[in-house]
């Protein structure tokens, strides 16, 4: 507990509202309704200050990087992740005006304020006030770079467009603490939460383009609807599902960039160039020339045909089996077909061409133990037939199936072609 803070107790609610409002009459200040609650020996206060409140008045002290222990310890905040800060500042500026959200931020008091306190007898929870006096601020464990991020936006924005969000509340949670250890302790505690899986990061979140085309083209087709697992992060060889939403993301990178093994970041950042948001008209020629792809590809190729029609429950049980057999039922297999369309669609193939060739994709033999695929993308080992993971592996294979086909693109390089004509 921090020696200055000062905790009044009031028998009513009006009452410590009128304490609060008379010591800031007094000595200047601000007063905000918080609550007063316990977590384990300790008190601590929630309250919802204004983004103006949060630039202004909170204050951060950072270590640098490529410092020691020393001076980490002496410091509060871990150093300013630069892009972390720039990618909060981009979500606000381009969602500032319609829908957002800001988690919680961790506050810490360390100087002369006072809780005006309504006890409520035998409640978890205590209402009350907050007293502020001026040129008091309240430090920020976990939070520096949203505060960053809104400071960075201020400095974008005219006057008139910040005044949209400027009195928008961002919720705190304070502690009263003077030990700096038991601050650096509050930080690394706020941190163990468990990471989403990116599997449900993709469900979750489509205001990246990116996602939602990865989600759109599960929902419109047969091939993936209901057959994708949206909570793990590997698929175990007996499971029912045929693919996982990563792997639906691998194969529309390559749909988009004949590059499966395109970091994620890059591959967000790429599609809101290409298409802004899920809303543009870009976006949404894509996503039908994907889907009338896909679908197209599944209505030829009679394992992907088969495998669409299966319904949940006893049917779907055949997919370990069918996926064991066949490398199409595979991450690997599907990345494949992306890459073909992409390198097809980027020198400019006619839809009558493409679709010449989706034919000529349903007399291939995609079973792995196929001769198409070896020496490039599956090895035959004494457990069985193993799929190699590799770019290069993926690039042999694509080669192998065009030259199967006879798609002749005369040698030109087809990987971070576009495929959004």
């Amino acid at each position: 507990m921090a020696n200055n803070v000062k905790i009044k107790p009031y028998a009513s609610l009006d009452d410590a509202a009128t304490g609060a409002y008379k010591t800031v009459q007094a000595i200047g200040g601000r007063v905000f309704p918080i609550t007063l609650f316990k977590q384990g020996k300790r008190q601590f206060v929630s309250a919802v200050f204004p983004v103006n409140f949060i630039i202004n008045e909170l204050k951060t002290n950072s270590t640098e990087k490529d410092k020691g222990i020393r001076d980490v310890r002496s410091a509060m905040n871990r150093p300013i992740d630069s892009p972390h800060a720039k990618n909060t500042k981009e979500y606000l500026l381009k969602n500032y005006q319609s829908n957002y959200i800001l988690p919680p931020m961790t506050l810490n008091i360390q100087d002369a304020v006072e809780l005006h306190i309504f006890e409520v007898t035998g409640n978890y929870l205590h209402p009350g006030y907050l007293a502020i006096p001026y040129g008091i601020k309240l430090s920020i464990t976990d939070g520096q770079h949203r505060k960053k991020a809104l400071e960075e936006l201020q400095k974008e924005l005219k006057p008139e467009e910040f005044a949209l969000i400027q009195n928008d509340g961002i919720s705190v949670m304070i502690t009263i603490e003077d030990s700096l250890t038991q601050v650096h302790q509050d930080f690394a505690d706020c941190s163990k939460t468990k990471a989403l899986p990116k599997s449900l990061i993709a469900v979750y979140d489509k205001r990246n383009a990116a996602n939602g085309l990865v989600i759109d083209l599960i929902d419109a087709c047969p091939l993936f609807m209901e057959k994708v697992d949206a909570t793990r992060q590997n698929l175990s060889k007996n499971s029912v599902k045929l693919f996982l939403v990563s792997q639906i993301r691998s194969f529309v990178k390559e749909l988009c960039l004949g590059n499966s093994a395109l970091g994620d970041v890059d591959f967000e950042n790429k599609a809101v160039h290409l298409f802004t948001d899920a809303n543009s008209a870009t976006y949404k020629q894509t996503l039908k020339n994907f889907k009338d792809f896909i679908n197209k590809v599944t209505d030829k190729i009679e394992i992907l045909k088969t495998v669409s029609t299966l319904k949940e429950g006893v049917e779907m049980s055949r997919i370990p089996a069918l996926r064991s057999e066949y490398l199409i039922l595979n991450s690997a297999g599907l990345n494949i077909i992306g890459r073909i369309f992409n390198a097809m669609v980027a020198h400019k193939y006619t839809s009558t061409e493409i679709d010449f060739y989706i034919n000529k994709l349903a007399a291939i033999n995609w079973r792995k133990d196929a001769n198409i695929w070896r020496n490039n993308i599956v090895n035959k080992t004494e457990k069985g037939y193993k799929i190699a993971n590799s770019n290069l592996s993926m690039k042999e294979a694509a080669k192998a199936v065009m030259k199967e086909i006879g798609l002749n693109l005369d040698n030109q390089k087809t990987e971070g072609l576009i495929a959004t004509q």
